[in-house]
């Protein structure tokens, strides 16, 4: 997390793996706000919309049950998604979605 913070590039896969971890600790107020801020950045990610809807609902759903009520999922933009989630499949920053 501190690299994302200090490059100003939050990273909602970051975020959702340090989620997984404060909940296998025990830490569930914690891992909610991870959650939270997970489904933030990848339920904006028009591939992984379509492509993995319950894991967007899932980091909603965890969200809310760990302290953090109201995450909604916006709709992704059309052609739209994060630079650094096309960069995770193997993408490139500038790749546009169909």
């Amino acid at each position: 997390e501190a690299s994302c913070a200090a490059a100003q590039d939050p990273d909602g896969y970051v975020f959702e793996e340090i989620g997984e971890c404060l909940l296998s600790l025990g830490q569930e107020a914690a891992a909610g706000d991870y959650f939270a801020r997970a489904h933030a950045l990848l339920s904006k990610d028009a591939w992984l919309v379509e492509n993995e809807p319950q894991r967007i609902e899932r980091l909603r759903t965890l969200a809310e049950e760990h302290g953090v009520p109201g995450t909604e999922t916006p709709a992704a933009e059309e052609g739209g998604s994060v630079p650094a989630a096309n960069e995770a499949r193997g993408g490139s920053a500038a790749e546009e979605t169909d």
